[in-house]
């Protein structure tokens, strides 16, 4: 007995229950005027429509209402409080002070 592979007969025959049902959902939709998107909004809206439905109706709505966030590069800008105290402390901004630059101050 062959397995897996092409067989006749096997698979989901074209036009099947889903596929008809969303052509007559757009279909009708197109006939009132309506996107979509508006009609996603509408089931959305609608408290007869079980909530299951409409959580599934907000889900695809989402993305064409609210645009994924972009990530963004952080730009510096400003002042930076502690490179100003470190500059003031011994004229340097990169990090501690020195050992020996204390050293000299405290000997003068």
């Amino acid at each position: 007995m062959p397995r897996g592979g092409k067989r006749p007969g096997a698979g989901r025959k074209p036009g099947g229950k889903n596929a008809r049902h969303s052509r007559n959902i757009v279909l009708e939709a197109l006939d009132r005027g309506e996107t979509p998107l508006q009609y996603m909004l509408a089931i959305m809206k609608d408290p007869t429509v079980p909530i299951e439905r409409r959580d599934e109706m907000a889900k695809a709505a989402a993305p064409y209402c609210h645009p994924k966030l972009q990530a963004s590069a952080v730009v510096a800008g400003g002042t930076d409080e502690l490179a100003d105290l470190l500059q003031e402390i011994n004229g340097t901004s990169r990090g501690l002070p020195r050992l020996d630059a204390i050293d000299d101050e405290t000997k003068h």
